[in-house]
């Protein structure tokens, strides 16, 4: 496997990130990945595979988990050799974006930057599950605290509720009135 690393000596070329910023316009405004930064990720390694796209390797700084892409995004999950000793691995086609982001469990951001505490939702860490993108917020906390539907203005937490956000639909913690 032939690896390229960016330069130690000068500021990271910003064509690195360039995967990155293509899944970034595509999933900009889902909720579901609101806290999708690419300058949360450490540039690893370009994997150049003749014949076939080369492999940019992320690794994001906090949840320290692996994101796999080529030029225009695509991902693509890593295969380990069964003997590390005669083979380096590959790399096929990841089942879809939306499964390789999955895996990078971006939920737990908000345990681990400070900036983002408001979106811990009053969860413990080991609640995080709770925020993944098979999970409601509304939806979880209704039935925790025993409301319905139809009660989904009223909140656990005095003055508390939680907006879908604006035009990039965001969730996000609105606190005092919201009249």
């Amino acid at each position: 496997m032939k690896l390229e690393f960016p330069g130690n000596d000068s500021p990271l070329d910003e064509s690195w990130l360039e995967p990155l910023y293509e899944v970034r316009a595509v999933v900009e405004f889902d909720p579901a990945y609101q806290f999708f930064d690419p300058y949360d990720f450490m540039v690893m390694a370009k994997v150049v595979r003749s014949g076939r796209p080369n492999i940019t390797q992320f690794k994001h700084r906090y949840t320290r988990r692996y994101l796999h892409l080529d030029l225009v995004g695509r991902a693509y999950r890593y295969i380990p050799p069964r003997d590390i000793t005669r083979g380096s691995g590959r790399f096929v086609s990841a089942p879809s974006l939306e499964w390789a982001l999955e895996r990078l469990q971006l939920w737990e951001l908000p345990w681990f930057k400070e900036e983002l505490q408001q979106y811990q939702f009053g969860l413990r860490f080991d609640e995080a599950w709770r925020l993944s993108p098979q999970f409601d917020p509304r939806r979880f906390l209704a039935d925790d605290y025993g409301l319905r539907d139809d009660d989904e203005d009223d909140w656990p937490c005095d003055g508390e509720t939680v907006d879908q956000g604006g035009p990039d639909r965001r969730l996000r913690l609105v606190r005092g009135d919201t009249s």
